[in-house]
């Protein structure tokens, strides 16, 4: 009896240790990060603009290139602070600008899973939960300060 609770009595101690020695990084200050492999690197926001068609419809867009790409499957994102909403786009490009691709907006929209990290209050992590074509994406939140948004490429 003696050895079976001090068996159960170690059983729960090992479980918790190996629990709370969760070995994802975690970021110190708030932001969005890239982890590729174990590196962690800052994201910077991407500007989205907004231009009408000749037929009066809406189109959202980006300049530039995306700062960052990605392998599929080779990467997640953690988002530290006060973040929520979460919504993962194609874009295409376009003469000289990324234009947004509408043409598979619920296969694009259903890829991305985003959960808390455990442990952590402020802390989510989004990954891609299925394959994705190659091509350039932006995620989307609603930040502290408002709207932002990430562009990358998976190649």
């Amino acid at each position: 009896m003696r050895k079976t609770i001090v068996l159960a009595t170690a059983l729960v101690l090992a479980a918790g240790s190996l629990a709370s020695c969760n070995s994802e990084p975690k970021p110190k200050t708030e932001g969005v990060f890239q982890v590729v492999a174990t590196k962690v690197t800052e994201l910077q926001p991407t500007i989205l603009d907004k231009d009408f068609t000749a037929e009066g419809f809406m189109i959202t867009y980006f300049t530039g290139e995306p700062r960052v790409s990605f392998k599929p499957g080779d990467f997640y994102l953690i988002f530290n602070g006060d973040y929520s909403s979460f919504n993962l786009r194609q874009f295409s490009l376009h003469g000289t600008r990324f234009e947004e691709d509408t043409s598979r907006v619920a296969d694009v929209a259903q890829a991305l899973q985003v959960g808390q990290i455990a442990g952590e209050k402020t802390m989510r992590k989004a990954k891609i939960n299925k394959e994705l074509r190659a091509g350039t994406y932006v995620l989307d939140a609603q930040g502290p300060k408002g709207p932002v948004a990430f562009a990358f490429t998976i190649q």
